[in-house]
């Protein structure tokens, strides 16, 4: 199963995103590149423990299904998922800057501990399904904009 914490993974996943321009047009959606970044680097401090963000309802009747359907393999995200509120980018910024800004956030797996964490909607994560869940995330996003 991929997951962020393979070596090849990241370098992989890193290569894609500095291969994001500010010009990309998404393929589903309505974010622009700078708003995908600004969102997946909430994303990731959020898997790392950095930032929390509220349980919503229908994540405790509905997450913990979706999350075992998510991860029973390496399938592509399907489109235009429902997000949380508040990962919801309206704002705009520099694409250079937040591409660095997600590269940082995501060497920072190379230390993450064994803890797990409590994600607003799928609920419970063992390390090994954030490893995963940080995957198929970054993997959506990037494939929204071609690369």
């Amino acid at each position: 199963m991929n997951t962020i914490f393979n070596p090849a993974i990241l370098a992989q996943v890193t290569e894609r995103i500095h291969a994001l321009s500010a010009g990309d047009v998404p393929r589903w959606g309505t974010m622009y590149v700078d708003q995908m970044l600004r969102h997946c680097c909430m994303n990731e401090e959020m898997l790392l423990g950095k930032k929390h963000y509220p349980r919503l309802f229908i994540g405790r009747l509905f997450g913990p299904a979706t999350r075992r359907k998510m991860l029973k393999d390496d399938a592509p995200l399907g489109h235009n998922k429902p997000t949380h509120p508040e990962l919801k980018i309206r704002e705009r910024g520099d694409v250079e800057t937040l591409k660095s800004e997600w590269i940082a956030l995501l060497k920072a797996y190379e230390t993450l501990g064994a803890k797990g964490l409590v994600h607003p909607f799928f609920g419970p994560l063992t390390r090994e399904d954030i490893g995963r869940v940080a995957y198929k995330h970054i993997d959506h996003h990037l494939r929204q904009f071609g690369k």
